[in-house]
């Protein structure tokens, strides 16, 4: 069912383009197709390579030059290794057939000389197109798996092996030679880049950083639907820029409704006789602000205010200005504000100094909520019942509410009035343990007992894995069940797992490894009731060695998890 999707889409989509209007094109092409990806070294046609290619398409000329397309290219495509010198002993091969729908928009260079003094000439005209597509893919591999240097692929787990559909671009070239008014034949070649390394079937070997895509080359015939006058205006809608409105010979078919000389499509007021200089459009004021965007059309006024004159020259225009004699700011409608303070002159109490809203313009330099003509102690934030000055202490620790950190909780001088819960000399607000006695250094948490320490040390020594794989060997998990029981002692703490290997296997494979079994250890401490919050995990690979990887013990020292404790 994937190989009819595009050309079901092309025509059903087709009559509904069709029903709009007339100007439209049909055509096909008939070719080969050549594809680049992992199982091809060369990057461009390979004669032995090539397939057979075909499309159809159905074009709307937008104007004589400019056109959209939709189009359907199909065919097949296929690669061999035994093709290739370099990768004749690998031995995969691929084959698919693909069906791609696109929607493309095309220039032809010249086409406009096709229409000159009312009739059609026969010429060759170049063409540029481009545009999105959808692919669908389902390729045939063949991984040749019985060859050790293949035996990592898996073609049941490759969704490309179930059919794919993925995006992708047409863009290319031709040139066209009318063989009649409404025919003509071409040479096209086209390139079509998948956003996919699947379109093989293959993406780890050969161009693993590259996505695959397929070319055509090929014959292309072209039909023309419309030969018509449609608005009855003696000009054919081939030449006719108007197609749909009669018009007048001098103006390509296209009318002018006012009789100013310019023609309606050109006109911005085609319904009012202008001049050329304004497009049409009249200015009845001659501030040189056309009356269709002049606000005030009977009295002049500059373009930048949409005609309008602005006497105090503040930039607001007067008909939108409340003070429109004295200049002010566009934020306050054209009206003053000497101390910046968002309220206008007329109503700030405090016109030469910046204030609040609430007191009317005047300020309140202590924010204590009581303006400064009323605040005895107007530079120190106080209460209203001591007239704005600061005496007060709320939990009776002897700190006053200003100098008083903890205002609320009744705490110690040497605290700044903060409590100190377990007594370490750590006030609560700076104590990761506020309920246990620790150390100052340590945030007020106690450090780990070397025997807790030990066991740390331990998994990062002792936890292994099944070769090759992220499964826990049954001592590792033995020994995570001690890590467990330590972290459960110490609530506070984080822990970070990294996962390394040696240098044995490609970058990548070692990498994902890393992270597979960084993962696996830190999924084991969540199920023995570790919360996941305080849990991180990541793989670095053979980045980060401890010892050589040229000898076996180095490598055994590399292949490692480790387990980095922090804070909270």
């Amino acid at each position: 069912m994937i190989k009819v999707y595009p050309l079901f889409f092309l025509l059903f989509a087709l009559p509904i383009f069709m029903s709009a209007q007339p100007r439209w094109e049909v055509g096909f092409n008939i070719g080969g197709n050549n594809y680049v990806g992992d199982l091809t070294t060369s990057w461009g046609p390979v004669i032995r390579e090539t397939q057979f290619g075909y499309g159809l398409f159905c074009k709307r000329h937008l104007n004589q030059s400019i056109g959209i397309r939709l189009n359907y290219q199909g065919g097949s495509i296929s690669g061999d290794d035994t093709r290739s010198d370099e990768r004749a002993e690998r031995g995969m091969n691929f084959s698919t057939q693909i069906n791609e729908a696109s929607l493309l928009f095309e220039w032809q260079f010249n086409a406009k000389s096709r229409y000159t003094k009312g009739a059609v000439h026969s010429i060759a005209t170049p063409y540029l197109f481009a545009g999105p597509g959808v692919t669908f893919f389902k390729p045939t591999t063949d991984y040749n798996e019985d060859n050790d240097n293949n035996a990592f692929f898996d073609p049941r787990d490759l969704e490309s092996q179930k059919g794919m559909q993925v995006l992708s671009l047409n863009t290319g070239a031709g040139i066209r030679f009318d063989l009649s008014e409404r025919s003509s034949l071409g040479f096209e070649a086209s390139l079509h880049p998948a956003f996919t390394d699947w379109l093989d079937g293959v993406k780890y070997s050969g161009n693993p950083d590259a996505n695959d895509w397929f070319m055509f080359y090929g014959m292309t015939f072209a039909y023309r639907l419309d030969m018509m006058d449609k608005d009855k205006d003696g000009i054919t809608d081939a030449l006719d820029v108007c197609p749909d409105h009669a018009g007048d010979e001098k103006f390509f078919g296209c009318p002018d409704t006012d009789k100013d000389g310019i023609r309606d499509a050109l006109d911005v007021c085609p319904e009012l006789p202008g001049s050329a200089f304004f497009r049409g459009c009249p200015d009845t004021d001659g501030d040189g602000t056309t009356d269709n965007i002049d606000q005030c059309p009977d009295v002049p006024g500059p373009g930048a205010l949409y005609g309008c004159p602005d006497q105090d020259e503040d930039g607001l225009a007067d008909n939108i200005d409340d003070c429109p004699d004295i200049p002010g700011l566009r934020a306050l409608k054209g009206c003053p504000d000497s101390d910046a303070d968002g309220i206008t002159d007329a109503l700030d109490v405090c016109p030469t100094i910046f204030g609040l809203t609430a007191f009317k313009g005047c300020p309140d330099t202590d924010g204590d909520g009581i303006p400064d003509s009323e605040d005895t102690c107007p530079t120190m934030a106080g209460l209203a019942s001591d007239k704005g000055c600061p005496f007060l202490d709320n939990d009776g620790d002897g700190v006053t509410n200003p100098d008083d950190l903890c205002p609320d909780l009744k705490g110690t001088m040497a605290n700044k009035g903060c409590p100190d819960t377990d007594g370490d000399g750590v006030h609560d607000l700076d104590d990761r343990c506020p309920y246990v006695r620790g150390l100052a250094g340590n945030k007020g948490c106690p450090e780990l007992k070397k025997e807790d320490r030990d066991v740390i040390a331990l998994a990062e020594r002792s936890v292994q894995f099944e070769f090759g794989s992220d499964r826990l060997t049954a001592y590792s998990q033995s020994v995570l069940d001690k890590v467990s029981t330590v972290l459960k002692k110490y609530p506070e703490q984080n822990v970070f797992v990294s996962g390394h290997t040696d240098s044995k296997g490609s970058d990548a494979f070692n990498l994902k490894l890393s992270e597979r079994r960084a993962q696996r250890c830190r999924q084991y401490l969540i199920d023995k009731g570790i919360s996941a919050g305080r849990l991180t995990a990541k793989g670095y690979g053979e980045a980060k060695p401890i010892a050589t990887n040229a000898t076996t013990q180095g490598q055994a020292k590399n292949r490692r998890v480790e387990f980095e404790l922090s804070l909270r």
